[in-house]
């Protein structure tokens, strides 16, 4: 079968313009590309839809009983794209984001409220989950991710870039003493986040090049990192891991960077959305929120 909607489209404007002259000056094509398809809708449906001469068309009855459905047909069409650019164009409905919980941590969450404070109709979903979920599949139009990434189709955007310390509160290091030297790390109580990929063998460059790792304990080890960060507020131990989780409580005077000249690598946070996500003006919205945002860290 042919492209039958778009001939009835085209017949509805000869209709509508009284000539194919009109017809195709709507339409942006020529006499003859309407004349074609109108011959090709009346050889589809095995009727003549018009009476032609040289001054004028006139319907036939198969051409009036034809008409009022192409009209409908055009105006749901219309009705169709106008639906479609209010969501390309309008700051509403659901917008689904995806984050580990060490950036909600970090002011993201934050940003993210403050985002929808601004726009109040946006039905935001965050899902705050250490797994790189299947953005296709469980529809999610941002998410936000911290470290290596791995080869895909998505579209990535480098939001902030963050550097690996070792943090403790000042009331840690007046009992058990100032770190300055990442192989003192085994005498202290070291908490252990399980959900990275260093756990408890922490790295370190020395300024010579000389790269180390040093096997650490401790008696709190969890996959979130919240428990681990309040553990160090509460003066209970050290912590690594990077800078964006201690930042704020630093700027505050709870915690003291340890170490910092011998971090071993930066690590990135990124923005990561499949191809056309960013084609809705409340994505667009929201990344470049979230860009401004992470400028004033």
């Amino acid at each position: 079968m042919k492209d039958l909607s778009r001939l009835m489209l085209t017949f509805a404007q000869v209709v509508k313009t009284g000539s194919f002259t009109g017809a195709a000056q709507v339409l942006s094509v020529s006499k003859s590309v309407v004349s074609k398809q109108i011959t090709a809708l009346e050889a589809e449906l095995d009727i003549a839809l018009f009476y032609r001469n040289a001054r004028k068309l006139q319907l036939t009855e198969a051409g009036e009983r034809l008409y009022p459905h192409c009209q409908t047909l055009d105006r749901e069409l219309h009705r169709a794209l106008a639906a479609v650019k209010e969501v390309k164009e309008e700051v509403i409905g659901k917008l689904s984001v995806t984050l580990p919980a060490s950036m909600a941590i970090a002011g993201f969450g934050e940003t993210l409220r403050l985002f929808q404070q601004q726009h109040p109709d946006v039905d935001l979903h965050i899902h705050v989950s250490g797994q790189q979920l299947d953005m296709i599949d469980q529809g999610i139009d941002l998410a936000l991710r911290v470290g290596q990434l791995k080869d895909s189709e998505l579209i990535c955007k480098k939001l902030l870039d963050s550097q690996y310390l070792v943090c403790a509160s000042p009331a840690y290091l007046a009992d058990r003493g100032d770190i300055t030297e990442p192989e003192q790390l085994t005498g202290h109580n070291c908490l252990i986040f399980t959900g990275g990929s260093f756990s408890a063998r922490w790295p370190f460059r020395h300024e010579n090049g000389k790269r180390i790792s040093v096997k650490v304990s401790g008696n709190l080890h969890s996959n979130e990192p919240r428990f681990l960060v309040d553990a160090v507020l509460a003066g209970q131990g050290v912590m690594f891991g990077p800078s964006h989780l201690f930042n704020a409580f630093i700027r505050q005077g709870l915690m003291v960077p340890l170490l910092a000249d011998f971090s071993i690598q930066d690590v990135g946070f990124y923005g990561v959305y499949p191809k056309g996500a960013m084609q809705a003006k409340k994505a667009r919205l929201l990344l470049d929120f979230i860009i401004e945002h992470c400028q004033k860290w």
